[in-house]
């Protein structure tokens, strides 16, 4: 059964800690391989704890260093995995990413 026919067209994995992407991404491309869904990487860049907030002003470049690096990284992934729809890499300033957290819903005892 193809991905439209189980109603999945698209996964999206954030690749967003170096602990944590390889295994995201080995689950996320053996579930894209098998639902035949296309595959979209996202990773959000956060500026290094040892660079101080001011070295990051326009019209500095470390942004957009550390953008090309993380485009080249999830690219290589990419690469590394051929027999899968693959989307563009997305590379997001953490200054993009606004995080909604929905608690666990709690059980009344019953």
């Amino acid at each position: 059964m193809n991905a439209a026919a189980r109603g999945v067209s698209s996964i999206l994995a954030a690749l967003d800690g170096p602990e944590h992407a390889a295994p995201v991404f080995a689950a996320a491309a053996r579930m894209a391989r098998g639902l035949g869904a296309r595959l979209y990487l996202v990773r959000v860049l956060i500026m290094p704890p040892e660079i101080p907030p001011a070295a990051d002003v326009p019209p500095d470049t470390l942004e957009r260093s550390l953008a090309d690096e993380a485009r080249a990284q999830l690219q290589a992934l990419m690469d590394g995995e051929p027999g899968i729809r693959f989307g563009p890499p997305i590379v997001l300033p953490d200054r993009d990413v606004l995080v909604v957290h929905t608690p666990p819903r709690s059980h009344p005892a019953g």
